[in-house]
């Protein structure tokens, strides 16, 4: 009897244990892995799916595939025609479908002046429809040192198929310029409001654009930050800003929210919580700045110590005044990392980098530790700094409506770019956008995943830290050639859950996942994304449909 009631409770683990897996829908026949330039997966209304894959040498153009519903390709097309000039860092703005068509924004640098370029392709065949240059900003010092400093932000309404470009200009580019310029645009790519902001008597010495949301059919709002000097006080000021443009409207509305006021504001977003009505805010301020050497294992090498803090608030949609806010630090995720490591004196210290909007009203916020190093080499006749970040452990909170916090959760990692100029809110900013395909660090960072009641995290890793964290310890990824895919499901009974193989284990091999250029319809609760297999010496390359 005991044997069978064992047996019994075998099955039943083993059955909840499969219940758990993502099931796979489909797979694509192999192909060769696009391994520079900038990809990403774009799950069509009609049920088909594109994979885009723009090379970052404008000679070698665009590749786009096309899936049916069915997961069958019924398209591959090679568009020569590309905006001019060689593509940087954060080069494509946007990739969404817009009236049935794949829209790209892509930000071309000619002779130092970045221009943005909006390419229409046909959702069935692959054709390129239109292309053309839409807006430009002033010229920038970009080399090695000093990567693109893109200007343009792209943002889609996700309940409609208008969407916003907004241009954040500097005081070089004409005596009388002005800061904030944003457009929007319908569906048929028409213009339908533009408007420019400078303020009175030149007031924001800088006035940094950090996200934007279109909402409500058609209005436009900004989050960001003025910095400028107060002659009262001789010393240098800064503020939390609020902007909106109506549709059909030629002004843009900037307010100052009585919020965070002192502080260094590095980063910023924004969203609209369509069953609330409100805008959710969410940042980081810094409050300590202090660049010092390591402890000297390099010569030359420096981290930068930055200590922030984080904050969210609700604000008016209408009025854009701020109503109240809400804390944002992980406690339980805290409680969590102290008890892995094994150490009080190890608290959580990562920062919010992005928002998800849950059906209930309520939210999610996932929080990443950012460490950024520099090396510097005296390579005659000029000295060269590589820049390099370390993504450290993932928190994730969820809120109700009221911005109560529910639980959080703890998932441990360690990975390593380089070179990197990672900011805070990185991973909100790549929403939507063509991800760089950059020396295999498009493996590495994390996807959350939103699917109703199931919530996860998703990310590469070695499978020895499975191990390895069993005793507080984590072994650092620099490289992901054995590396599979995980997954962590995220809910309110564990602080710091499990992982669990996103694919098929197989020891001949090892399943990564591009992560980062993959795309989820909520509705019908399909992910998409794209599964590099190594092993025996073959890699293979394909597309994966799966149903969480």
């Amino acid at each position: 009897m005991k044997r069978i009631l064992h047996l019994i409770l075998l099955l039943l683990s083993f059955q909840q244990l499969a219940s758990a897996q993502f099931k796979v829908l489909a797979e694509s026949p192999a192909f060769n892995e696009p391994e520079e330039g900038f990809a990403r997966l774009l799950l069509l209304k009609n049920g088909n799916t594109v994979l885009t894959h723009i090379h970052r040498e404008q000679k070698e153009g665009i590749e786009v595939q096309i899936y049916n519903k069915e997961h069958a390709l019924i398209a591959v097309k090679h568009i020569v025609a590309r905006p001019g000039g060689n593509y940087d860092h954060e080069s494509v703005n946007g990739i969404f479908e817009i009236n049935g068509d794949i829209t790209l924004l892509i930000t071309a640098v000619i002779e130092k002046k970045p221009a943005l370029f909006r390419m229409i392709i046909n959702a069935t065949t692959g054709e390129l429809t239109k292309m053309e240059k839409i807006t430009e900003a002033g010229k920038q010092k970009i080399d090695r040192n000093h990567p693109l400093s893109n200007p343009f932000l792209v943002r889609k309404d996700p309940l409609s198929d208008y969407y916003a470009v907004a241009i954040s200009r500097n005081k070089d580019e004409s005596e009388d310029y002005e800061q904030i310029e944003v457009i929007l645009y319908n569906k048929q790519h028409a213009e339908n409001s533009r408007a420019s902001y400078k303020a009175a008597g030149n007031k924001y010495s800088l006035l940094q654009l950090h996200d934007m949301v279109v909402y409500n059919g058609g209005t436009v709002g900004i989050i960001g930050y003025g910095d400028y000097h107060n002659d009262a006080t001789n010393r240098r000021e800064g503020h939390l800003v609020l902007m909106k443009l109506e549709k059909n409207e030629h002004t843009l509305m900037l307010t100052e929210p009585g919020i965070m006021k002192g502080y260094q504001i590095d980063g910023s977003i924004i969203r609209h919580n369509p069953v609330t009505g409100k805008l959710v805010l969410l940042g980081c301020a810094l409050t300590e700045d202090e660049v010092e050497p390591k402890a000297k294992k390099n010569a030359g090498e420096k981290q930068e110590n930055l200590t922030y803090l984080g904050f969210g608030a609700f604000a008016n949609a209408t009025t854009m005044n701020i109503e109240n806010t809400f804390d944002v630090y992980p406690q339980e995720a805290s409680e969590a990392s102290q008890k892995l490591y094994k150490s009080q004196d190890h608290p959580y210290l990562g920062m919010p980098q992005n928002l998800y909007l849950n059906a209930d009203g309520g939210f999610s916020v996932v929080y990443e530790i950012l460490a950024a190093v520099s090396v510097s080499y005296n390579t005659l006749p000029q000295q060269t700094e590589i820049h390099t970040v370390l993504l450290s452990d993932v928190a994730v909170s969820t809120f109700n409506r009221d911005g109560a916090m529910k639980t959080s959760a703890l998932i441990p990692k360690e990975q390593v770019l380089s070179p990197s100029w990672l900011k805070p809110f990185y991973h909100s900013r790549r929403d939507n956008t063509g991800n760089e395909l950059l020396g295999g660090d498009q493996f590495k960072s994390f996807c959350y995943l939103n699917s109703g009641n199931k919530n996860y995290i998703l990310l590469n890793d070695t499978e020895r830290n499975i191990r390895e964290l069993k005793y507080g310890k984590k072994i650092t990824i620099m490289g992901v050639g054995k590396c599979d895919a995980f997954y962590y499901p995220i809910d309110e009974k564990n602080s710091l859950p499990d992982r669990q193989f996103l694919f098929e284990n197989e020891k001949k091999s090892v399943k990564l996942a591009a992560f980062t250029i993959s795309d989820y319809d909520q509705v019908n609760n399909i992910y998409v994304t794209m599964q590099i297999e190594n092993g025996g010496g073959k890699k293979n390359t394909r597309i994966i449909w799966m149903q969480p």
